[in-house]
């Protein structure tokens, strides 16, 4: 009777380390799933952020040209308002020395 007894330990032992083994595995391959799923949603994740990355890359060589653009715009329109500026100085100038001439005749015929 003990040996069948002592036997009878041993295969419920064996059954409960095969359960727990099995239970482990289970467990393990839930666990590597969950893992992979993970990986995933990382994976899928850092593609949207290498998107944004190079829309945002894409966005500032834009606006760096733009801004290049509009520097030279300012300069073209600088260089512009100082030639209009010389033009006015040397209308005004005119103005002043046909007035002299004006009133330099006047005087002349007045005194005649």
């Amino acid at each position: 009777d003990r040996l069948a007894s002592a036997e009878d330990g041993k295969g419920e032992e064996a059954d409960q380390s095969k359960e727990y083994a099995s239970r482990l595995f289970e467990a393990v391959v839930e666990e590597k799933q969950a893992l992979e799923d993970a990986m995933g949603e990382a994976r899928d994740e850092k593609r949207f952020l290498d998107r944004c990355l190079s829309d945002a890359r894409s966005d500032i060589a834009d606006l760096e040209k733009a801004h290049e653009d509009v520097q030279r715009q300012l300069h073209e329109e600088q260089l512009r308002s100082a030639k209009m500026d010389g033009k006015l100085q040397a209308a005004q100038t005119r103005v002043v020395t046909i007035e002299k001439e004006v009133a330099s005749r006047r005087e002349e015929s007045e005194g005649m």
